[in-house]
């Protein structure tokens, strides 16, 4: 499960990062693609990785809202040059899988974006 907290709470937990790579993911409540992407591709990466923290949060009280979602924020507490990672939109499990495995191998060694990303 992928707990629902605030902007405010989002805020905090971005500016105070723990040992985890933190996923943030803008949604909207009745969005008819977020809720299936994040229960069928992102619920069982988040259950095999504990280096990852996940959050939801819904725009609906947002004044500036992204043009669409859902969109993913990630944040790497040893690699804080590149906060946040975006990811907007959705994919199939297979490329989520291959991208948050190079957001963890980017946060967890000294290789550039490039390196890890593009080659």
């Amino acid at each position: 499960m992928i707990e629902t907290i605030t902007l405010q709470q989002a805020e905090e937990k971005a500016r105070n990062l723990n040992d985890k790579i933190l996923a943030i993911f803008f949604t909207q409540e009745d969005c008819p693609v977020c809720g299936p992407w994040l229960k069928d591709v992102w619920y069982p990466i988040l259950k095999d990785k504990d280096n990852i923290e996940a959050y939801k949060v819904y725009v609906e009280d947002m004044i500036f809202k992204p043009a669409n979602t859902p969109v993913s924020y990630f944040f790497m507490p040893n690699r804080p040059e590149y906060n946040p990672i975006t990811r907007p939109g959705t994919a199939p499990f297979d490329v989520v899988w291959k991208d948050i495995n190079r957001i963890i191998e980017l946060n967890e060694t000294q290789k550039g974006i490039k390196e890890v990303f593009y080659d």
